[in-house]
């Protein structure tokens, strides 16, 4: 192999499935093999935009509004040293109505 991938961030920490990932950290060369983004019990094949940055997609979940865990693997297995990183599964908006529909474009219409 070579160094050990390391993890540092995540931008978003939060969202909802669908949502695109950024994970910053080293070593994240796709010649190691195929890595793939763990969130959860969910495994996503991460997009290598370059050894410092990754992309994933943050898959469906069943329970909105919790914390998971995001951690990076080589060929779906986990170097147990690794720190995964907290992502929070926050739920999607609902629609709702607004009254009224319309106000003035100078502002100040209560809703």
């Amino acid at each position: 192999f070579g160094p050990p991938i390391k993890l540092i961030s995540i931008h978003p920490d939060r969202g909802h499935p669908g949502t695109q990932i950024a994970v910053n950290g080293t070593n994240f060369h796709s010649t190691y093999g195929t890595i793939v983004c763990i969130i959860g019990n969910n495994t996503i094949r991460a997009k290598v935009l370059s050894s410092t940055q990754l992309s994933c997609i943050a898959p469906p979940q069943e329970v909105e509004d919790t914390l998971t865990l995001l951690s990076i693997g080589v060929d779906h297995h986990v170097d147990p040293k690794l720190v995964p990183l907290p992502f929070h599964y926050i739920p999607k908006l609902k629609n709702v109505s607004i009254k009224p529909c319309s106000g003035s474009f100078r502002g100040g219409t209560l809703l």
